[in-house]
């Protein structure tokens, strides 16, 4: 989901800039002067959007952070707490990675 907005603010910044500001400031270039601020925000929202998927990727198909999200509300006790099934899925994690440590 994060990565196609990633891809749709892209392609918002990519046809404004080549299109839709040439033709604009063809016509009148106030017009294409007004439309500067929210070129601007395109520009802050894909930087945003690029950083949020870096420090949150998928690994397998899998985004970590929002099964640790899932996890967390789901488990029985109080939101926030470390439960039952953070612990399940923290010991087979480490299982998986001791498995390709040693190879096999």
């Amino acid at each position: 989901c994060l990565r196609t907005g990633l891809v749709v603010n892209l392609l918002l910044l990519t046809s404004l800039a080549l299109a839709v500001l040439p033709l604009f400031h063809s016509i009148d270039p106030l017009a294409a002067y007004a439309q500067l601020p929210y070129l601007a925000w395109l520009v802050y929202a894909t930087v945003l959007n690029r950083e949020i998927c870096r420090l949150n990727p998928m690994v397998g198909g899998v985004n970590e952070a929002m099964v640790q999200a899932d996890l967390c509300a789901g488990g029985g006790g109080e939101a926030g707490e470390y439960n039952e099934a953070m612990l399940e899925y923290d010991l087979k994690k480490l299982q998986k990675a001791a498995a390709r440590y040693a190879g096999l």
